[in-house]
């Protein structure tokens, strides 16, 4: 008869080193992570200038609040890959950490996609601008006339173009996609 092995089993504990010493443990992702990984910092991008080119013009807190969630998504991808890929770096891995930190990113970026989806929604009244001007500053930097087409003159707190409005809902449709 053959010998029975018993399972291979896999932990969080370190294992032993064949020198003797504990080697750190360390979740190996598929290949495929790494390419979804990859695809999310390019999504971010996409997120990040897309959210940008509203802010230049007129500062949505919903928008910065996106901002945030893409340099938090830069961070935690950059721990993740640089802790499991990088073997002087495998000490900082902690499973748990990036688990908690998925799940953090997921948090966020549902958070985002609400709220500028809520503050996209929110642009319905047909306005005509006029007479607009670029300060020069980084954020808020436009101002215009604003006239109501159909309606009396009501109180805005801000005023997107038809380009702004489509780039508001590309960022709260990629942060769908990021979710």
């Amino acid at each position: 008869m053959s010998e029975v092995k018993p399972p291979v089993q896999y932990a969080s504990a370190p294992v032993a080193a064949p020198s003797g010493s504990q080697e750190h443990y360390v979740q190996h992702t598929p290949v495929w992570i790494v390419v979804a990984r990859g695809a999310q910092v390019f999504f971010s991008l996409i997120i990040l200038g897309m959210a940008g080119a509203v802010i230049h013009d007129v500062m949505i807190e919903e928008l910065a609040f996106g901002i945030a969630c893409v340099v938090f998504t830069w961070i935690v991808i950059g721990y993740v890959l640089i802790t499991e890929k990088v073997s002087g770096a495998r000490e900082a891995y902690n499973i748990w950490a990036v688990l908690s930190l998925d799940f953090l990113m997921a948090v966020l970026w549902l958070a985002a996609l609400g709220s500028i989806a809520a503050r996209r929604a929110r642009f319905v009244v047909p306005v005509s601008t006029s007479n607009c001007r670029d300060d020069g500053s980084a954020v808020s930097s436009k101002t215009c006339d604003v006239y109501p087409v159909k309606r009396a003159l009501e109180k805005r707190g801000a005023v997107l173009t038809q380009m702004g409005l489509g780039l508001t809902s590309g960022a709260a449709g990629l942060s769908a996609l990021m979710w």
